[in-house]
């Protein structure tokens, strides 16, 4: 066996060449900080009165009600509920996707002052058109609307933030039965119009995704049914809870260092070093 002298400095050896070999096996040189996560949508983003944290309520809880792993940000925020630890979003009730005669307002007009210099989100949740296809505004020119909005974010050459991460989500259900928003007292096929519109999403993705753009597709619609609409349009809370689960797998599948894993990485790293090192010293006697 060695002196323990010298095997104290050889584990000491080992243990700076294990951290070293963690740090640049993992991206960048330290432990990332929080992920900065943009809710951009409507309604179904901000909340209406009985679940005001919508689905950002069950995406913080998936990520451990941690400050130290996901922060909201975004322009507006509700004090309530007072259990969800960062309320700040984009998500404004009655939004279209771009300038409509129905709705309060648009996304498209708005963007560049929502993504301005200093507002740089890590990844952004987008789920936007729920208004445009329930008030039947130009329907089958939707699809485009939307892509001219993805540009607007994402392009590589001119888009607001094409650094960050953004997840384009299909529409929820819209319930026909219990819609308290139709456009007129004889539309029965909202939900059909939200099916043929969800269809057009995948292949506007991958077409920005095929230009090297940051865009990626949560299909949150197939983790609902219409039992989970409340009044046609909203959500009950617990459909709330599945969109927030499924928004939470969509970035667990980005390519994005998450805040914890470094720190699981760095000691499985280490450890696998240092159980190496009984052995050396044997090896070295």
């Amino acid at each position: 066996m060695l002196p323990a002298s010298q095997c104290n400095r050889l584990i000491s050896s080992h243990l700076t060449a294990a951290l070293l070999a963690a740090f640049v096996a993992l991206p960048g040189s330290c432990p990332a900080a929080a992920l900065k996560i943009m809710p951009l949508g409507d309604s179904n983003t901000s909340g209406p009165t009985w679940a005001r944290g919508t689905y950002r309520l069950q995406l913080w809880k998936d990520f451990g009600s941690d400050i130290n792993r996901i922060e909201f940000v975004g322009s507006t925020g509700y004090p309530l509920p007072a259990e969800l630890g960062s309320k700040r979003h984009e998500g404004h009730s009655g939004f279209t996707i771009a300038a409509a005669p129905i709705g309060y307002g648009n996304i498209t007009d708005n963007i560049a002052t929502w993504l301005g210099p200093t507002m740089n989100p890590d990844i952004i949740l987008m789920m936007i058109g729920t208004n445009d296809i329930n008030y039947q505004y130009r329907v089958d020119e939707a699809p485009a609307r939307l892509d001219h909005l993805i540009s607007l974010i994402s392009d590589l050459g001119t888009g607001l933030k094409p650094s960050a991460y953004l997840v384009v989500a299909s529409l929820p259900p819209i319930n026909d039965t219990t819609n308290n928003f139709r456009s007129t007292p004889t539309d029965y096929s909202a939900n059909a119009r939200v099916n043929a519109f969800n269809a057009t999403l995948p292949g506007i993705v991958a077409d920005h995704f095929a230009r090297g753009e940051r865009v990626y597709f949560a299909d949150i619609n197939a983790a609902l049914t219409v039992a989970d609409i409340a009044d046609g349009l909203h959500l009950t809370a617990a459909g709330y809870d599945k969109i927030g689960n499924a928004f939470y797998n969509a970035i667990l599948a980005l390519p994005v260092p998450e805040p914890s894993t470094f720190f699981v990485a760095l000691i499985a790293i280490a450890f696998s070093c240092l159980t190496r090192i009984p052995r050396i010293c044997r090896l070295r006697s």
